[in-house]
């Protein structure tokens, strides 16, 4: 799954990254809407990368409005045309129940490339990218749940295939946009870690045939991106501190790897001189210097990330949909589909 992930950078930082991977925008829509954000949560808000029109070739970036601005399906504030929400909601909904806030954050890869459901609709007009610089997610080891960072090793921003959609509540008078992040099986670098990852798009060409609505169709080709990170790119994965747990806490640490603590004295002492033990990331493809079992604080146990807390006033939960990489809260953490 992919719920909890970062972008800090100002959207001048953005711009030049962007051009970096040949991704040219022509503008910004509501940019001053837009947070750099160290631990962007469900309901928070997001940049994503979308065509203007599915059929002409202009790009721009929207920014995500928070779920929790809403109640009873009117705008509690007046709304931008041009905003995004980090989930797919149902066309025509009451209101926002917590079950719909994260029944769809994820959509599977097996599911989109289907000839029915869901993402029939949308999948071959509106698409994608999630623009990130790495993601979160958990850990279990035993009772306790080790949050972890996987980042691009260079530092290039992360492109996380989507879809997206128009909403409108019933009662309200203006659309929300929304949007989902697919997922597909997790490479073999970090299946330690969960059996679900986002799926990546590294070169130009990728993302312009995934950003290419021009036809308004699904297609063989789109079809084939949907696949686990190309390993000779490579990937950095990482423990971070806990604190990133809670959502609306902020900290440039969120995105550092947290040094493993001493055995002994004796390590403390080593620790002073050499540096924190066990402090190196894990390198995840390219050249390979150490696997992820290779650290203390990983194994093979999948697990899922924990989830937001629901707001109190005007929330509900509801039953999860079947295309869910992600659940309710839950007192147990549970292995994602």
């Amino acid at each position: 799954m992919c719920g909890r992930f970062a972008l800090s950078l100002k959207p001048e930082e953005i711009s030049s990254r962007l051009t970096d991977i040949q991704l040219h925008v022509d503008s910004w829509l509501n940019v001053d809407e837009y947070r750099p954000n160290y631990n962007l949560a469900p309901q928070n808000r997001a940049a994503v990368v979308r065509r203007m029109d599915p059929k002409e070739n202009r790009l721009v970036i929207d920014c995500m409005l928070a779920l929790k601005d809403y109640h009873q399906g009117t705008l509690t504030r007046r709304l931008p045309s041009d905003l995004l929400q980090s989930r797919i909601l149902p066309q025509l909904m009451l209101q926002p129940t917590h079950g719909s806030l994260l029944n769809t954050i994820n959509a599977r890869d097996d599911k989109v490339v289907e000839p029915r459901g869901l993402w029939n609709t949308i999948k071959g007009k509106k698409r994608c990218i999630i623009l990130c610089e790495g993601f979160f997610e958990w850990l279990t080891k035993g009772k306790d749940k080790i949050p972890h960072f996987t980042k691009r090793t260079g530092g290039q921003l992360m492109c996380l295939a989507g879809l997206w959609e128009s909403v409108t509540y019933k009662g309200a008078t203006e659309e929300l946009h929304t949007f989902t992040i697919i997922t597909t099986s997790s490479n073999k670098y970090l299946s330690f870690l969960h059996d679900r990852m986002p799926v990546i798009l590294t070169d130009p060409e990728s993302i312009e045939t995934w950003l290419d609505t021009s036809s308004g169709e699904w297609s063989g080709n789109l079809a084939k991106l949907l696949k686990p990170f190309d390993l000779s790119d490579g990937l950095v994965c990482y423990p971070v501190p806990k604190e990133v747990g809670k959502v609306g806490n902020q900290s440039a640490d969120f995105l550092k790897s947290k040094p493993a603590p001493s055995s002994s004295s004796a390590n403390s002492e080593h620790a002073k001189k050499k540096g924190p033990v066990g402090s190196d990331p894990a390198r995840l493809g390219g050249t390979k210097t150490g696997g992820p079992h290779d650290s203390p604080n990983m194994k093979d146990e999948p697990t899922g990330a924990p989830t937001p807390k629901p707001q109190k006033a005007h929330i509900k939960r509801s039953a999860v949909s079947v295309d869910s990489d992600t659940s309710p809260p839950e007192k147990k953490v549970r292995k994602a589909a």
